[in-house]
């Protein structure tokens, strides 16, 4: 009995250190990545995927290349270069994977992970090494001068292609590289000159067409050096273009405001007009044109600051119309059979008379009252047993009854014709030159 608890004391002495060993080795191979696993050229194998995304990240920043441009060299890391991937997430996966008991997941195929790059840095740390290489684009702009918005173009830029450099970066990686000849390529200016254009033929438009407006005349156009002054740029890089807004104080338009009722006001001028017996209007001896006035210039100021900020630079004003009198004339001619006279009328008064040749009793002038219908200047009349020609001035009143000149007799006073009127030639110019179409025409006995 003495000698069986002994042993069994030393059996269990052995035995603990065994199993402490067997539960370390069962916890690594959870927890460590198979040996033979590389990413991004670093073996992490028999690693915690913490101490291996260390590892990763330590290699990207650490690993340098040689870039020659146009002669010059220059050494340049990953670091300097922003070169990063997710270590750490693919270091989780390799674990995931290929953990250390996996015997079959041991010395698997290579990971090269996708590797990112910050462009500005990696464009800054290219402008430090080959200064000579580099320069920066210059965006074009936009200035006011002798009374227009004129362009300065924009200018390219140069710098060392990233590229090839990236690229060499990442064969550097995982294996020795030769130097890299980089190329040197051209930047772009963010805003180009042919934007810049767009933009200031726009403003050039605005510039012409700002002012104040009385229906489609404008009344009072702003100065473009005022104009001008109420534009204020703002360069957007990111959009490729200069944008403007149009910003002026109420205050300083109030003046032009000022001047604008003695600019609107126009005196209202009458005119006359030629009328028939009806009222309606034959035709205009003088135009009547209305008058207008500006009755108050409250508010407009205002109004005006809110359009130039919608770019809207056409302001329209509202005002007074000022009616004008028309006075008329009412024209008549009058023919007296029994005198054979014609009576030269305005409104109803007399002012012109001279004997004339009418029908005879076979063939009378209708008595009526007619108008002025259609006429020429001249014509060959023909009827059933006459043919007239080159008679001068026939204005036709009723049917084939006219008044028109006569050159074949002078008998004035006597009836003579079939159913005309007819005078001399020069009476016969006087009354169609005088009396528009529409005229009243009265015959009586």
């Amino acid at each position: 009995m003495y000698r069986s608890r002994r042993r069994m004391r030393v059996l269990l002495a052995v035995g603990m250190p065994s199993l402490a060993v067997a539960g370390v080795a069962a916890w690594a191979g959870m927890s460590l990545i198979a040996p033979g696993t590389t990413i991004a050229g670093q073996d992490v194998g028999f690693m915690l995927p913490s101490a291996a995304a260390e590892r990763v990240n330590e290699h990207l920043a650490s690993t340098e290349i040689s870039v020659t441009v146009d002669g010059e060299s220059a050494l340049v890391k990953g670091s300097a270069l922003g070169a990063s991937t997710d270590a750490e997430a693919l270091a989780a996966q390799a674990l995931t994977d290929r953990p250390l008991w996996n015997i079959g997941a041991w010395s698997g195929e290579e990971i090269r992970p996708d590797i990112a790059y910050h462009d500005a840095t990696t464009n800054e740390t290219l402008r430090e090494a080959f200064p000579n290489q580099s320069s920066d684009p210059e965006d074009a702009t936009i200035e006011f001068s002798d009374g227009e918005f004129l362009v300065i173009e924009a200018t390219e830029g140069q710098g060392v292609n990233p590229d090839s450099v990236e690229a060499a970066f990442n064969a550097a990686l995982y294996e020795a590289t030769e130097p890299v000849e980089a190329s040197v390529v051209t930047h772009e200016a963010d805003i180009s000159t042919a934007s810049a254009i767009e933009t200031a033929n726009q403003l050039n438009t605005l510039k012409s067409e700002a002012g104040f407006y009385s229906g489609e005349e404008r009344t009072l156009a702003i100065e473009p050096e005022v104009f001008a002054s109420w534009v204020e740029f703002t360069p957007n890089p990111e959009a490729g273009k200069i944008e403007f807004t149009i910003a002026a104080d109420a205050a300083a338009i109030d003046p032009l405001v000022q001047q604008l009722p003695d600019l609107v006001y126009q005196e209202p001028v009458d005119g006359t007009a030629i009328v028939n017996s009806n009222g309606d209007v034959l035709d205009e001896l003088e135009p009547t044109i209305d008058g207008t006035s500006l009755d108050s210039t409250e508010g407009i100021a205002d109004a005006f600051v809110a359009q130039l900020l919608e770019q809207d630079v056409t302001f329209t004003l509202e005002p007074t119309v000022v009616e004008a009198q028309t006075a008329t004339i009412e024209y008549t001619l009058e023919v007296d059979l029994s005198e054979q006279m014609l009576y030269v009328k305005e409104n109803g008064v007399v002012v012109d008379s001279w004997l004339v040749s009418t029908g005879t009793d076979a063939t009378p002038t209708t008595l009526g009252h007619y108008s002025i219908g259609w006429r020429t200047p001249i014509q060959t009349m023909y009827g059933d047993d006459y043919v007239q020609p080159d008679v001068k001035w026939p204005m036709y009143f009723n049917g084939d009854e006219a008044f028109h000149g006569v050159y074949w007799h002078s008998n004035w006073g006597t009836p003579m014709s079939h159913g005309c009127v007819g005078m001399p030639d020069d009476r016969a110019k006087q009354i169609y030159d005088w009396a528009p179409e529409g005229t009243d025409v009265i015959i009586r006995a």
